[in-house]
């Protein structure tokens, strides 16, 4: 019986060992999984702050380009253009209406000569 309870006292020693083994490599496996999420979420942190100044960054040269003398320029002859067409196409909407009173005076001047 004795030798039995030695083996049972090995036993159980050797189950404590193995207890404590699995703790430990227990614990650092959930140190190492902290470890990975902690640089995960300081990975996350820098990009959402990289989007962030990259938005600064569009927001200021959109303001820029809005307000440069190029911008300007192009806008002025973009309207010059457009003012010129609404004029060639108010000329051109005249020219029918023209054409219809010669023609009306023409065939009145043809009547009279007619009679």
């Amino acid at each position: 019986m004795r030798a039995d309870e030695e083996a049972l006292a090995r036993m159980r020693k050797k189950v404590g060992i193995l207890e404590c083994e699995h703790d430990r490599a227990e614990k650092s496996r959930t140190e190492e999984r902290n470890a990975e999420l902690e640089e995960a979420e300081n990975q996350i942190v820098a990009l959402e702050r990289e989007l962030d100044d990259a938005h600064h960054e569009i927001t200021r040269l959109n303001s820029q380009l809005a307000h440069s003398p190029t911008r300007n320029a192009l806008d002025k002859a973009r309207d010059a253009k457009v003012k010129l067409l609404e004029k060639e196409k108010d000329d051109l909407q005249e020219c029918p209406n023209g054409l219809k009173h010669k023609i009306a005076m023409f065939s009145q001047c043809i009547a009279k000569r007619s009679i």
